[in-house]
């Protein structure tokens, strides 16, 4: 009757698996263009790079840091040429630590930042003129 009730224990007490949870993805980034600026209409994609799953631009965000996302400092003399209205945002983490960076094409510090995460973000819509 013992060794019953000792089996009963081992049995109750034993390892118990728990759910499996797919891994949290290392790189989970939100893109979202508005090329009208941003009351206009806007598409939005999401990028998710985990370990298992290194598909384009994934390669390519390994080697970013998260500088490539930083705003143009204060007091940084730009070169006065508007681009158009468009704005773009990238939210989410890279490598596990937060981004949430803003794109205009206001100036050339701007457009410049713009075109060099445009593998990511794409290519800056063509400009307008600003109303007078």
């Amino acid at each position: 009757m013992a060794g019953i009730a000792l089996g009963m224990l081992i049995v109750a007490c034993g390892d118990r698996e728990q759910p499996s949870r797919p891994p949290t993805p290392e790189t989970e980034l939100t893109v979202t263009v508005s090329p009208q600026g941003p009351d206009g209409e806007h598409r939005s994609r999401t990028i998710t790079c985990t370990p298992r799953a290194r598909r384009m631009p994934c390669p390519r965000l390994d080697d970013t840091t998260g500088a490539a996302f930083a705003p143009v400092p204060d007091k940084v003399a730009c070169t006065a040429i508007y681009g158009g209205p468009a704005t773009a945002t990238v939210t989410g983490r890279l490598r596990g630590r937060r981004v949430d960076a803003r794109f205009s094409l206001r100036n050339g510090c701007e457009i410049a930042r713009w075109k060099r995460l445009a593998w990511l973000i794409g290519d800056a819509p063509p400009g307008r003129a600003r109303p007078r």
